[in-house]
């Protein structure tokens, strides 16, 4: 078959052709996704072009847990050019917490805010070709350029890193001629000020109930909050009781236990919805802020750049708590030494492309004061949802995340009783 997918519409088609069953079966394996075929019609229909061949692009996703990569070379019939494009799907209710996490709506956010956002930030985010998501079952298929020789921007994080436990044996290698990951930050807080800023405040969000929190700071969906956090509610019970037993699954911090028991007791519905609501500082955040969401393109080339990826956790929310979730990442002595400076430079960059979108005379109403707090109480409350959940399923990765927040909550949160905040989903 030669890794051409122009040929055969069906298996019977196949087998007409005197394909093997095996032969077949390796052909469904890599040209099958959520039960369709993708033939020559498929890539046209969803595409909107007319297209003379498919083959396979002999390329693999590194890292990650988010959906399935398929990667192919498209050549088009009325220009003769080929494109690598990448397929990102994910069958109906696989996994079962797909739904209840609502993780289709990525292609809504192609679908629906991603074009604005590719033209006022232009390589911002990847092109995509089409998408489709269902918050009911959150099955999605998504067609995007594939980047060129390109890597995760938490490739250079350290072996430490999650992302990077199968690859460290390559990891020097990779990292030779790239950006350290201080430049890795950098760059994305550079691009998170662009997101940031382009539905600030915006009431438009609000009316995407499929986007993260969007019914939350309005006061809804209650039960869908509550069920998000008694995901770690619930793993904190379990832990504590494994704590309690000289079974514990990591090994805790006495003070970042602390600080999770009080942010825990905090963690109430009507503490939310005064603290985070409409009348608060609120915009389009991505969700998911971690250095592999991240791309590396052109890597080691005058043309290298940066790119956002992974847009399953998409939502309204707090801007600077992303900045405090991807900056814990780093290796305790670099965040200490960087991160006042960093989060400055954000602001400045922010209120730049506020006043660039909205005038010079756009006032944010978000004092640097409210977005140096955000990105400590941010990044807190957030990495005591992350970890109670980490720890229990993927213990190697929950003990990388506890060291780096625990190390952050011993710099900024000294009484956890009072300091500590809520839980953040």
């Amino acid at each position: 078959m030669g890794g051409g997918v122009s040929t055969y519409a069906s298996k019977e088609e196949a087998l007409a052709d005197g394909k093997t069953q095996q032969e077949i079966n390796e052909y469904l394996k890599k040209f099958t996704i959520n039960n369709e075929i993708l033939n020559v019609n498929w890539f046209e229909e969803k595409m909107g072009q007319k297209i003379s061949n498919v083959t396979i692009r002999e390329q693999e996703k590194i890292g990650g847990v988010s959906g399935t990569m398929n990667f192919f070379n498209i050549t088009f019939k009325e220009s003769s050019e080929t494109k690598a494009i990448v397929i990102k799907s994910a069958a109906p209710n696989t996994p079962p917490h797909r739904p209840t996490m609502g993780l289709g709506r990525e292609g809504f956010f192609y679908n629906e805010l991603a074009t604005k956002l590719s033209t006022k930030f232009p390589n911002l985010i990847p092109k995509h070709f089409y998408a489709t998501g269902s918050m009911e079952d959150g099955s999605m298929v998504i067609i995007l350029e594939a980047k060129e020789n390109a890597v995760p921007g938490g490739t250079f994080f350290g072996p430490g890193n999650p992302g990077n436990f199968a690859i460290k044996d390559t990891l020097e290698e990779m990292c030779k001629g790239n950006p350290s990951d201080l430049e890795i930050c950098n760059k994305t807080f550079d691009y998170y000020a662009k997101i940031h800023s382009a539905y600030w405040k915006s009431s438009t969000l609000l009316e995407k109930k499929w986007l993260k929190g969007a019914s939350w700071i309005q006061g809804q969906e209650k039960e869908k909050w509550e069920g998000f956090q008694g995901m770690a509610a619930g793993m904190w019970k379990m832990h504590k009781d494994l704590i309690a037993k000289g079974e514990p699954k990591i090994k805790w911090n006495a003070h970042l236990v602390k600080c999770i028991d009080a942010a825990m007791s905090k963690t109430k519905w009507e503490t939310y919805i005064t603290e985070f609501n409409v009348s608060k500082t609120f915009t389009l955040v991505h969700g998911d802020a971690h250095p592999h969401n991240t791309l590396w393109v052109n890597q080691r080339s005058e043309n290298a750049t940066l790119t956002l990826i992974d847009f399953e956790f998409i939502g309204v929310g707090s801007p600077s708590q992303e900045l405090g979730q991807f900056m814990v990442l780093l290796e305790p002595e670099k965040r200490r030494a960087n991160e006042k400076k960093m989060v400055d430079e954000y602001y400045k960059k922010l209120i730049d492309n506020l006043k660039a979108l909205n005038g010079d005379d756009f006032d944010p109403g978000y004092t640097i004061e409210e977005c140096w707090d955000e990105y400590v109480k941010g990044c807190a409350g957030k990495v005591a949802w992350i970890i109670p959940i980490f720890a229990m399923r993927m213990p190697a990765a929950g003990q990388f995340y506890h060291d780096m927040l625990a190390g952050f909550l011993e710099d900024h949160i000294k009484n956890p009783e009072e300091d500590m905040p809520m839980v953040r989903v």
